[in-house]
């Protein structure tokens, strides 16, 4: 949502402002933690990538997806909310 309509609908709305040397910080260590995992990265965006874990069936890409949620919480402070591009979008 745009910040314009996002006042519109919310008059007492605060804003911080954001502090990208941080958030870039954050997203470089994001994308570090990915490549150990996969060579095929699709990247959306600093905060935002798609990865292909398919390889060796279901129970291991959970096991996958269960690793890299944690490293990137303990690295990060980031919690990762989808499991799939298909269930992202």
């Amino acid at each position: 949502m745009h910040v314009c309509d996002a006042r519109r609908l919310c008059p007492e709305l605060i804003i911080v402002p954001c502090q990208y040397d941080k958030y870039f910080e954050i997203s470089k260590k994001l994308y570090q933690i990915i490549i150990e995992y996969s060579n095929i990265i699709e990247a959306v965006s600093a905060d935002e990538a798609y990865i292909e874990i398919s390889e060796g069936g279901w129970d291991s890409v959970k096991s996958v997806i269960e690793s890299l949620r944690e490293k990137i919480f303990i690295k990060t402070g980031l919690v990762i909310l989808k499991d799939s591009q298909f269930i992202n979008k």
